[in-house]
């Protein structure tokens, strides 16, 4: 057999298997049982004997999500072979403390040059020892992770709900689901300094899976999907490893745009509409024709959005791979010039993959807020087109970035 492949390495039918061979190590990705090993060695590294409460949530990325930060729509995400643990029990001193990679310390006071992922895991555990600790109770917790930096809102809300899990389960506080998911979410839109989706909130707190999630933000349902088979569809990630603090403004922005443009109907012949959630399908031209120019961008996208939800939904049922890719193109190109969501930098890797459909790759979309753009393809095509993006990115903006085979 190696003698075989030696012999093919000159052909070109063969370069996809070679590489999509050589990155399947990456498989080998930690699983919950040895994440969860890693936090609690980590708390007796730096808190001493004890028996932690501990507790593991699973990372999602948003396939068509994004909208949902912005009012009650549907969601769907993909499963991530990463998540967070955490290990928690009362802690003795006069404050609650921290530890991560970086060293332990006081909740709250963040490891110089630490990096941005360690001043989020500060913020949303200080919101959640907040809400789910009783008043006045100090923690010592230790957070072990395998997400990448760049997913931030997967990180957010996986780190979320465990340190809520780890401590609704040590305090014996039992929180109900309803009672639970909106206190996490609440923290989530304290710690971020602006609205955050509960779509990943529902999917965190779901059993780890291998499937899609498709979740509901008014009703808090969640339906799962059967991922592909490996060997039917590739998916992958290309993330940029640095990435400055987001702006906290563009998303209380983004917030206000949408509450205007509810007010704006309610004003124009829509006086009983709450949410774009509930606009009709039939109502939606005449609903566009009565807005003023600057706000029918964010109509269109939201509305349009929350639709291609469904129809994702139907091409992942149909396996109609080209028409997933499709809809993620328009997801993104839509994102870009009605929303004036996506960055330079997230445009060129989105175009990158449309430019390589001859290869093989059906289409890809920018996914949350940390720099990352989600690619779907053939299985064999998917790790040489995404050392291929990772590197093109480098050479366009001398700015390193990373890819993750899904």
């Amino acid at each position: 057999m190696h003698r075989l492949i030696h012999r093919a390495k000159g052909a070109p039918l063969a370069k996809p298997f070679l590489q999509a061979l050589d990155r399947l190590p990456e498989r080998g990705i930690p699983q919950p049982a040895e994440v969860l090993g890693r936090a609690a060695a980590l708390w007796a590294q730096h808190f001493g004997e004890g028996a932690p409460e501990t507790a593991f949530a699973q990372g999602h990325a948003g396939l068509i999500n994004d909208h949902t930060h912005y009012f009650n729509g549907f969601g769907l995400l993909a499963p991530l072979p990463f998540g967070v643990a955490v290990a928690l029990r009362p802690g003795g001193a006069p404050a609650s403390r921290l530890a991560t990679a970086f060293g332990a310390g006081p909740l709250g006071e963040e490891a110089p040059g630490a990096g941005r992922l360690h001043a989020l895991t500060h913020r949303v555990l200080q919101q959640v020892v907040r809400r789910f600790a009783p008043d006045g109770s100090f923690v010592d917790a230790a957070v072990a992770s395998t997400l990448p930096p760049a997913c931030i809102e997967p990180y957010c809300a996986a780190l979320a709900v465990a340190a809520a899990r780890a401590a609704d389960a040590r305090f014996r506080l039992r929180h109900e689901r309803p009672v639970f998911l909106r206190a996490v979410r609440d923290a989530l839109a304290e710690a971020l300094g602006g609205p955050f989706s509960m779509t990943y909130v529902l999917a965190a707190y779901h059993e780890p899976v291998r499937d899609f999630c498709l979740t509901d933000a008014e009703t808090l349902e969640l339906l799962t999907l059967p991922f592909p088979e490996a060997t039917q569809l590739g998916w992958g990630l290309v993330c940029l490893d640095e990435q400055p603090e987001s702006d906290q403004r563009y998303y209380t922005d983004r917030l206000d745009r949408t509450l205007g443009v509810v007010a704006e109907l309610k004003q124009n012949g829509f006086a009983a509409l709450e949410s774009l959630r509930d606009l009709a399908h039939a109502d939606y031209e005449r609903a566009l024709g009565t807005l003023r120019p600057g706000s029918r961008g964010t109509l269109r996208y939201l509305v349009a959005e929350n639709r291609r939800v469904q129809k994702v939904v139907a091409a992942i049922r149909k396996a109609d791979w080209q028409m997933l890719g499709a809809l993620l193109l328009m997801s993104h190109a839509s994102k870009a010039a009605d929303w004036q969501g996506t960055s330079a930098h997230e445009d060129f890797l989105a175009a990158y993959a449309e430019s390589h459909s001859i290869d093989g790759i059906y289409g890809a979309a920018q996914t949350g807020r940390g720099g990352c753009v989600l690619s779907a393809g053939q299985p064999y095509t998917m790790p040489g087109f995404l050392d291929g993006a990772a590197a093109a990115f480098t050479e366009r903006f001398g700015l390193p970035a990373h890819s993750y085979l899904l």
